[in-house]
């Protein structure tokens, strides 16, 4: 436990802690700064943050989820930089005595791990397991592909949502990524013993492998192609878990010396077939384990197939009155879980365990004739009992015909434990779609849908909206949604990322939807919409789901179809609650949601808005404000945007700059304290553009004119919202949270007049004043209306370093600034309201007069800066206004 609490400035979290062990802690918390959004925040233990070991642990799981973006693996909101692992390595930052935590930010899912699955239900059903083991497979072979290995795959590092029994993995903590070394304990194992493949144990049999499937630094490729049957072992483990209740080996490293026992010998009712799989997963020799995870997910799919087509026994004829026999009715939702698929009630969601009864409410009393079948009209439902489900329900209009073939399912025998029926014919057209594709379509869409022809592979469903058909085809993976998805967009000849199909479809568009890629809720994929021959069709993708969709109306009608399609994803109208805060924020008007098409290259951002600019009069014609997630989108975006024009950086192009308004970029702060990034280039056909980002607000600000000057103007007047915002959310972003006590001690030295929106000064700015100096506490503040605008105070450690400040602003004359010296230049001691030190003052090339003064008693140096008052009314300022007191 640590030993006092944590706190981040940007999230509230809530105690007590998710869960804690040694290496971390994991916290439920709400982002402040995004309407109270729930989020998990997994924080290093303060113990191991100053440990090299621990930190480069910590930063490789960031550095791995960072290139991960599967359906299947948890996202990273927000994480520490690499900057604060060095401060942490100090155990210190920012001159504060405080430990700085080094975080992870990532969605809060409702549900459970699925080590408490397990804990509670000990195991799970056959069709679920399967499920799983798809969706847990494809996340794997999305980082294998991508040069990752994860190295710790187990019970506890997969995530379940409660709701709708969608898996995520998580924990890429000691995952291998490309060419950096793997990393290892000192003097221990890294990782979970219990789901370790054999060769983790014994380097040596690395040996014993052929030539080809050696790990080799030379060869990065064949590496991760070796390494990566680590994770199928792991997974073939976990599947033995969730399919018998117990882990198949009882000892430390046995793995190393024998084949596991054979899975139905723990579960007879399950196919012999599982045991192939299984033994083939979790194979000692690594070449003869499956060549990826997907491989492994097909095998065991196909090997729980067979339970399905296997024939029922049926035991010996009984006479009626003497024999009774129990039949598992399928649930509402079917059981053989899909991702996304609601949980199913009590006890059929996860399964009984093996050898006990099917839950009372789901049993079925029948006497059983000589055949094994229940006689017509003889099974009269009682109390807690419910009729066997008769065949699917014939579709509604827009259907083809379908014959069943028969009226009822009956299941004979007895069935400890399993939830596949046995005689479940094939699903076929017109047919009302499954729980698994069901919960793959948007709500809106579900009540009135049926199966139609697969097509290219894929299985379609249609469904009605009224009168207006949708189609959807479903996807095993994203490679191949997105390839589909991508032949039709080559057949509509629209480029990707134009226009936008909210608006208007006339010769076409296509962009991500929603244009705000991190919005809450909803949706999310591409839109394709285009015109053809009279009729307008929209095609649209859904990530998640991984399920391309089709909808086609006359052109005249396409505004009614557009207004459908935002009604299926879930988009929302225009302002939403973080647009609307954008607009408030810098008091705009006129404003509304930029085209999609336009906002490509903007990810991660929760808002975005297209207004006419203030004072439009001086200079810019539109402005754009973009609001991001996290800081690293932010500056990501813009550093790519200074790229791909070819900025020269360190190159001030704001109005005061030597070319206003043309090709540069810079740094801008205020008061001395850095507040982002300045940015000016000529856009697409030559029309003036700025862009600039604030950083404490996670905001990217664009603006366009016609003269470049003239918009430079502007900037300077416009860019962002009052100062007084600007200062909150510097003071609520910095870290640690301005002030610290430090700090807070210095402003009761500031007099009221001169103690205006205070906050940090940045170490560059502290450099510029002070020299090599290190100053205990450093702040720049505003005055009252009318006197110098920016006001400097340090709190130096003793005499020794404020005497070293001065001697480092000696301006070489001893004239006394109280006398109004000429070109008001001078320095000299001074005795003020009984305070003693040393006034310095002077003109800079613009005309403005500055002052600089100790004091003796504090140890306190300040500098008042952008004076245009009179030499004798800044001296009576500085008298009576100043301090420090």
């Amino acid at each position: 436990m640590p030993q006092e609490p944590i706190s981040l400035p940007r999230y509230r979290l809530t105690q007590p802690p998710l869960s804690e062990t040694r290496m971390s802690i994991v916290y439920r918390a709400t982002d402040t700064q995004l309407n109270d959004r729930p989020v998990v925040v997994k924080i290093l233990s303060p113990q191991l943050a100053h440990i090299p070991q621990y930190r480069e642990r910590f930063f490789r799981e960031v550095r791995a989820v960072a290139t991960l973006r599967h359906p299947h693996i948890v996202d990273v909101y927000e994480a520490a930089t690499e900057r604060t692992a060095e401060q942490a390595a100090a155990g210190r930052y920012q001159g504060s005595g405080e430990q700085e935590p080094l975080y992870l930010v990532m969605p809060y899912i409702e549900g459970s791990s699925l080590r408490g699955l397990l804990a509670d239900n000990r195991q799970l059903d056959l069709a679920t397991a399967v499920r799983l083991c798809e969706q847990i497979a494809s996340a794997l072979d999305f980082a294998h592909r991508r040069g990752i290995v994860h190295r710790d795959v187990k019970p506890g590092n997969i995530l379940v949502e409660s709701e709708t029994g969608h898996a995520y993995l998580c924990d890429f903590g000691i995952a291998k990524v490309g060419f950096e070394r793997a990393l290892t304990a000192v003097g221990g194992f890294l990782g979970t013993p219990d789901y370790s493949a054999p060769e983790r144990f014994d380097p040596a049999r690395f040996e014993e492998l052929p030539m080809a499937l050696r790990p080799t630094i030379e060869r990065p490729p064949r590496e991760v192609a070796e390494e990566k049957l680590v994770d199928i072992y792991a997974l073939g483990v976990v599947m033995y878990e969730c399919l018998t209740g117990s882990r198949p080996f009882g000892q430390l490293g046995e793995q190393v010396r024998r084949d596991p026992p054979a899975l139905t010998e723990l579960r007879p009712d399950l196919p012999p077939a599982l045991d192939d799989v299984l033994r083939a997963a979790m194979a000692r020799d690594p070449t003869r384990r499956p060549s990826s995870c997907a491989e492994f997910a097909s095998r065991l799919a196909a090997a729980a197939a067979s339970l399905r087509s296997a024939p029922s026994p049926v035991g010996p004829a009984s006479p009626p009155s003497t024999t009774t026999r129990f039949t598992w009715t399928p649930p509402s939702t079917p059981p053989d879980l899909p991702f996304g698929a609601p949980p199913l009630p009590p006890g059929g969601a996860w399964g009984p365990p093996p050898g006990s009864p099917p839950p009372a409410d789901a049993l079925t009393a029948s006497p059983a004739g000589a055949t094994g079948q229940t006689p017509t009209g003889q099974v009269a439902p009682g109390p807690g009992r419910r009729r066997l489900v008769a065949a699917r329900r014939v579709a509604a209009r827009h259907r083809r015909p379908l014959i069943a073939a028969g009226a009822s399912l009956i299941a004979v025998g007895v069935l400890l434990g399993a939830t596949l029926p046995a005689a479940l014919d094939k699903p076929g057209v017109g047919d009302r779609p499954d729980q698994r594709q069901l919960v793959r379509i948007p709500e809106p869409l579900r009540a009135d849908c049926a199966r139609d022809k697969p097509a290219g592979g894929a299985d379609v469903v249609v469904c009605h909206d009224v009168d207006q058909p949708v189609q959807f085809s479903f996807f095993a993976s994203l490679d191949e949604m997105d390839s589909a998805y991508g032949a039709a967009t080559r057949d509509a000849g629209v480029s990707r990322g134009t226009g936008d199909c909210s608006v208007a479809v006339g010769t076409g568009a296509e962009h991500r939807y929603p244009g705000v890629d991190a919005s809450p809720g909803g949706r999310h994929g591409r839109l394709l919409c285009h015109t053809r021959d009279g009729t307008t069709s929209l095609v649209w993708t859904d990530d998640k789901a991984m399920v391309l969709a089709t909808a086609s109306s006359r052109a005249g009608d396409d505004l009614a179809l557009r207004e459908s399609w935002s009604r299926w994803v879930g988009l929302k109208a225009f302002p939403t609650t973080e647009e609307k805060a954008l607009v408030n924020l810098y008091d705009l008007k006129d404003c509304r949601r930029p085209a999609a098409g336009t906002l490509e290259r903007f990810h991660g951002i929760v808002a975005a808005i297209e207004c006419a600019p203030p004072n439009a009069d001086e200079g810019a014609t539109t402005v754009w404000y973009y609001q991001f997630t996290a800081l690293d989108g932010l500056r990501s975006t813009y550093d790519a945007q200074v790229s791909a024009v070819q900025a020269p950086k360190d190159t001030y192009c704001g109005d005061g700059g030597e070319n206003p308004g043309t090709l540069g970029t810079n740094q801008w702060d205020l008061r001395g304290v850095d507040l982002g990034n300045l940015l000016c280039y000529r856009g697409s056909g030559g029309v003036p553009t700025m862009e600039w980002t604030l950083e404490s607000m996670r905001v990217l600000g664009r603006v366009v004119g016609h003269d470049p000057a003239d918009l430079a103007t502007w900037w300077a007047g416009n860019h962002g919202p009052s100062q007084v915002e600007i200062t909150k959310a510097v003071n609520r972003t910095s870290t640690p949270p301005f002030p610290t006590a430090a700090e807070r001690q210095l402003l009761t030295h500031i007099p009221p007049a001169a103690r205006v929106d205070c906050m940090r000064l940045s170490e560059d700015q502290v450099k510029q004043n002070v020299g090599d100096q290190k100053p205990v506490a450093a702040i720049a503040c505003d005055s009252q209306a009318g006197n110098p605008r920016i006001i400097f105070y340090y709190q130096m450690a003793d005499a020794a370093a404020l005497a070293a400040t001065l001697r480092f602003n000696d301006p070489g004359t001893d004239a006394d600034c109280t006398q109004q010296p000429p070109d008001f230049l001078g320095g000299a001691p001074y005795l003020n309201n009984g305070d003693t030190g040393r006034l310095v003052c002077g003109t800079n090339q613009s005309g403005a007069r500055y002052l600089i003064w100790s004091n003796d008693r504090l140890n306190i140096l300040a500098c008042a800066f952008g004076s245009r008052l009179p030499p004798a009314d800044l001296i009576a300022w500085w008298s009576a206004n100043a301090g420090p007191r």
